[in-house]
C-alpha cells in the first residue's frame, strides 16, 4: 500500500474536530490501545506517521473514529495547515484549496439512483440561475479514497446542504454518513444561518416514516438512532412534487437573501404552506412569524425581520394572536406589508443586458480558475422566463474555461 499524507482544509477539520467532541467519536492519543487498533485497522505505520509530523513541522495530531472525516491527522493552529496520513493504491485527485469564504450556496447529497431524474436536473437548473452548486459525481469516482474528506470540505464551503431523501438514501452508506454527520453540523450552526441550513427534498413528507427512515442500511444501523428521528421529526423539508422549477427558485431565493440580496420569492413559493402567521412588535421592531406544519408533530417556527433576514426559532404550537391561513388573502403581502419590505428594483431592462466582454476580471468559485469565460447560448430560454430569471449578459450564460460550470462571477 501506498503512503499519502495530503494537506486538507483547516477550518473544515477544526469544525470536524469540535463536533465530533461532542458526539464522541474522537479518539485520544492518550489511548493507546484505541490508538493502536485505528492504525492497525487501516494500515497505518507510527513511525512513518511521526516521520511525517515532522518533516512538515506539525505539533498537534488527532484521530476522528467515524464519519465523513475518519482518520489521522496531523495540524498545527498557529500556521492554519492540516494533513491527513492515509494508505491507499487508487488514483485521487488532489484535494480542492479553499478560501475561507462561502465558495458554494447549496451542496447536493444524494443515493446515486436519485442521480440522474433529480440531482442533475436540479442542478441544470440552480446553476442556469447563477446558483453555484457543489455536487460530488459518485459516478464519475466510485471508489474514491478522499470522497468523505472531499465532501465535507466542500459542504463545510457551502451555504445550505440539500440531501435528496428517497427510499435509497439511508439504505446507502456513504449519503447515509453524510446525513449523520451533517445533522450534527446543523444542530451547531443553525442559529447563524438564514433560514436553515440543511433543508432535505423528499418526494412527500408522508414517506418518511415508512419509505425512507426505515429502509436503513448496515452503515446507518450503526448511528445513534436519535439523530435520524431528529431529522424525520424536526428538521423543515420541501417537497420533490413541487416540480424541479419550483425547487430552482426556492433555493435560488434563499441563496439570494444568504448573500444579502433581498428576493421574497422563497416566501411566494411557501405562502400556500403557511398555515398560521403572527404579526409582531411595534412600529421600530416589528417582525413576522409564519408557522409551516411538520407532518410528525407541530409546527415550524420561522422568523423575518425588516431586514429581510429569517431565522428557524423551533417547533411548537400558534399563540392565540397567530391568525390562520385561511384568513389572510396573500401570506407573502401580509407579511412584507407588515415589514415595509420590498424586493430591490429589477436591474435596467431584460431586453437590454449588458456586455460581458467589458468585465475586467472574472473568478469561478468551483474550481477558482482565473481568466475569461467562454459563452454559451441557454438552451431553453423559455424555461428561464418561466423561473423568473433574467440573462445578464448580452453573450448568454458566462461558462468557466476550466471547470465547464455556469458558476464566473465578476471580481
Amino acid at each position: 500500500m501506498k503512503h499519502h499524507f495530503v494537506p486538507v482544509d483547516f477550518g473544515n477539520l477544526m469544525d470536524s474536530i469540535r463536533i465530533a467532541d461532542k458526539r464522541g467519536g474522537r479518539i485520544r492519543f492518550s489511548d493507546r490501545r484505541a490508538v493502536e487498533s485505528f492504525m492497525a485497522d487501516n494500515g497505518l505505520e507510527v513511525s512513518r506517521f511521526e516521520e511525517l509530523m515532522r518533516t512538515h513541522n506539525l505539533p498537534m495530531t488527532t484521530i476522528i473514529s467515524s464519519g465523513l472525516m475518519k482518520g489521522l491527522y496531523g495540524y498545527c493552529i498557529e500556521s492554519k495547515e492540516a494533513f491527513v496520513y492515509f494508505t491507499s493504491n487508487q488514483e485521487f485527485a488532489p484535494l480542492r484549496k479553499y478560501s475561507e469564504e462561502i465558495c458554494f450556496d447549496i451542496a447536493l447529497s444524494y443515493a446515486s439512483e436519485a442521480r440522474e431524474g433529480v440531482v442533475l436536473p436540479l442542478q441544470a437548473e440552480l446553476e442556469a440561475s447563477g446558483v453555484s452548486v457543489y455536487l460530488l459525481d459518485v459516478a464519475l469516482a466510485p471508489n474514491e479514497p478522499l470522497w468523505g474528506i472531499r465532501f465535507r470540505e466542500g459542504l463545510f464551503h457551502s451555504q445550505f446542504f440539500v440531501p435528496i431523501l428517497t427510499e435509497h438514501y439511508l439504505a446507502r452508506g456513504g449519503s447515509a454518513v453524510e446525513l449523520f454527520d451533517i445533522a450534527r453540523a446543523t444542530v451547531e450552526h443553525r442559529g447563524d444561518e438564514f433560514f436553515y441550513p440543511m433543508i432535505p427534498v423528499v418526494r412527500d413528507a408522508s414517506e418518511l416514516p415508512h419509505q425512507v427512515f426505515s429502509a436503513r442500511g448496515a452503515e446507518a444501523g450503526r448511528f445513534d438512532p436519535q439523530s435520524f428521528e431528529w431529522v424525520r421529526t424536526h428538521v423543515f423539508s420541501v417537497e420533490l412534487s413541487q416540480g424541479i422549477p419550483w425547487l430552482a427558485r426556492f433555493f435560488t431565493s434563499l441563496s439570494l437573501n444568504a448573500k444579502g440580496i433581498r428576493d421574497s420569492g422563497f416566501l411566494e413559493c411557501l405562502k400556500t404552506h403557511i398555515d398560521w402567521i403572527e404579526l409582531c412588535g411595534g412600529p421600530n421592531q416589528r417582525y413576522a412569524k409564519f408557522l409551516i406544519r411538520n407532518p410528525a408533530l407541530t409546527y415550524h417556527h420561522f422568523l423575518m425581520y425588516g431586514n429581510g433576514g429569517v431565522k428557524y426559532y423551533g417547533m411548537g404550537e400558534p399563540s392565540p394572536a397567530a391568525r390562520r391561513r385561511s384568513d389572510i388573502p396573500d401570506p407573502s403581502k401580509a407579511i412584507q406589508d407588515w415589514l415595509s419590505m420590498k424586493d430591490p428594483a429589477p436591474e435596467p431592462s431584460s431586453e437590454e443586458p449588458r456586455s460581458g466582454s467589458a468585465v475586467k476580471s472574472w473568478f469561478c468559485p468551483n474550481c477558482h480558475y482565473k481568466g475569461a469565460p467562454t459563452w454559451k447560448k441557454p438552451d431553453h430560454p423559455e424555461r428561464l422566463r418561466e423561473l423568473g430569471i433574467v440573462l445578464r449578459y448580452k453573450e448568454g450564460l458566462a461558462m468557466c474555461g476550466n471547470c465547464g460550470r455556469t458558476t464566473m462571477t465578476e471580481r
